[in-house]
């Protein structure tokens, strides 16, 4: 202006309405303030919050209508307001209450067990619960479940996240690989989780409990020597857990007579599980050439069994311990070598009268004396009745009609 002469003009402000944000009012209601700070809040207190806040507001019938100022974009619905109310008042003055709630008991049926009592079995038995995804690489489920088709995911997460797992096999093998690759030498794991099978009718969820064994028996220490994990110590690892429930007597173990009822294991030691005679699940050596394809450097033990089975449990019944004296008897038995002692041990139950206690093997013996095809196999007979004391003739003639039902069914003979 100094410089040539010009005098300032109006200011000109031009405004287009209909393009400025515009911000929709809320609504404050009293008694929702109540009921999410837990106490009543004066009229004047939440007008001066809110006003000292920029808000415009004006009463309605239950509360307020409010509209936040332009800037306050945190500001959109109710409890907004509300987190504002409570901040501004102080946190310090809210009322700190215990909230009423019905609590129940949920009722635990005596013939089924809870699954974290699977869980504490096995960690004291040496195994770590692994957490797998249900995702899967799908040439794995082929191998190892080639008689089931996998659902194959329409957008995978990668390539080898592909299918849903027809097995946890799939999960426990990956994260033996992993260790593996990372120099541990020993490893026992296990899981609990649903397996994805497809069906008649659709597709059915399955909850499983899988185990696996590799490496030593035992960890390396002094007093022991190292020696190799084998079916019997997972064997016995399962009848752990079936202990549990009281099952061990009603689960019968069936060897596996060729590659094609459970692809991934050993025909020659592997053997189905079953349980009062519905098929309880597979526990084996992982098949020679799933072990090289997976470059597994040593032999590998699985097991799956369906967890319903596993977790049925016979209720305990009191029995008073018998005054009468316990025999034993031991049994040398010529078996062929096609016959498992499961099915000796289950015929020699069959028809026993209750004074029969116990019926377990204790030694198994091929050599001198014992012919190529057979094996014999020492049997403990318990026997105690809990009203007489027993004789001679109850003893021998319960064992002349377990070895009469064993020579018809099966050929076994006494070794003498």
């Amino acid at each position: 202006c100094e410089l040539y002469g010009g005098t300032p003009g109006p200011v000109v402000e031009h405004t287009s309405a209909k393009h400025m944000p515009m911000r929709e009012p809320i609504t404050l209601r009293r008694a929702r303030i109540e009921r999410i700070l837990g106490f009543v809040l004066a009229d004047e207190a939440v007008e001066g919050i809110l006003g000292r806040l920029g808000l415009r507001i004006e009463r309605s019938a239950g509360g307020w209508i409010a509209t936040a100022p332009s800037h306050r974009h945190d500001m959109a619905i109710e409890v907004d307001l509300i987190e504002e109310l409570a901040r501004l008042n102080g946190y310090r003055n809210l009322p700190a209450t215990l909230p009423i709630a019905p609590l129940a008991i949920e009722p635990r049926p005596e013939n089924r067990l809870d699954l974290d009592a699977l869980r504490d079995r096995m960690v004291s038995l040496g195994y770590r619960e692994v957490i797998t995804y249900s995702f899967v690489d799908t040439p794995l489920l082929e191998k190892l479940t080639p008689d089931h088709t996998p659902l194959v995911l329409a957008n995978p997460i990668s390539s080898e996240m592909a299918a849903m797992r027809t097995t946890l096999w799939a999960g426990l093998l990956n994260t033996l690989g992993y260790n593996l690759n990372r120099q541990q030498g020993r490893a026992r794991l296990f899981e609990s989780g649903l397996r994805f099978v497809q069906g008649g009718h659709g597709l059915a969820q399955e909850p499983m409990f899988a185990g696996l064994i590799y490496g030593d028996a035992l960890p390396e220490q002094w007093g022991d020597k190292a020696r190799k994990a084998d079916f019997f110590d997972m064997k016995g690892d399962i009848e752990a857990l079936l202990e549990l429930g009281q099952l061990k007597d009603r689960v019968q173990w069936t060897r596996a007579t060729d590659s094609s009822a459970c692809p991934a294991l050993h025909p020659g030691v592997s053997a189905r599980l079953m349980v009062d005679g519905e098929d309880m699940g597979w526990a084996g050596l992982l098949h020679p050439s799933l072990e090289k394809a997976l470059d597994i450097p040593g032999k590998v033990f699985l097991f799956e069994l369906r967890q319903d089975a596993l977790l049925q449990r016979r209720v305990p019944r009191y029995e008073a311990a018998s005054r009468f004296p316990i025999i034993r008897r031991d049994l040398a038995l010529l078996v062929p070598d096609a016959i498992g002692s499961a099915e000796v041990l289950a015929c020699m139950r069959e028809e026993a009268p209750a004074f029969l206690r116990e019926v377990e093997v204790f030694d198994v013996y091929r050599g001198q004396g014992v012919p190529d095809t057979f094996a014999s196999i020492a049997i403990r007979l318990i026997l105690q009745d809990s009203e007489r004391t027993l004789g001679d003739g109850d003893v021998d003639a319960l064992i002349a009609a377990m070895l009469a039902r064993l020579h018809t069914r099966f050929g076994i003979t006494l070794r003498t």
